[in-house]
């Protein structure tokens, strides 16, 4: 994996879809664009995420391994109910050389 990078979600939706894929990883698969509204002071996305970035945390929950189904779902829960800002940590897959 590339560097880590820290990003900080300060609203309630993250403006992101994730899954966790067949190898028990998390993965984002789609980002929405961050569009500020009008007079919001508040940031509502600190710091980049791309599409296909694999999370590496998530409010403190370690995510650097592969996890079940039934553990995603936890986690699912968890940045749902967190309080903001939240916390997840990403990074880039990197291409494996043969």
């Amino acid at each position: 994996f590339g560097p880590e990078r820290h990003i900080l979600f300060h609203a309630e939706s993250l403006g992101l879809k994730l899954a966790r894929t067949a190898d028990g990883l998390i993965r984002i698969l789609s980002v929405t664009p961050y569009r500020p509204l009008s007079g919001d002071e508040d940031a509502y996305r600190v710091g980049t995420v791309r599409e296909g970035d694999v999370v590496r945390s998530v409010a403190g929950v370690d995510l650097r391994f592969p996890i079940e189904k039934s553990v995603w779902k936890l986690v699912v829960g968890l940045m749902k109910v967190s309080p903001r800002p939240l916390e997840m940590v990403v990074a880039q897959e990197l291409e494996v050389e043969e």
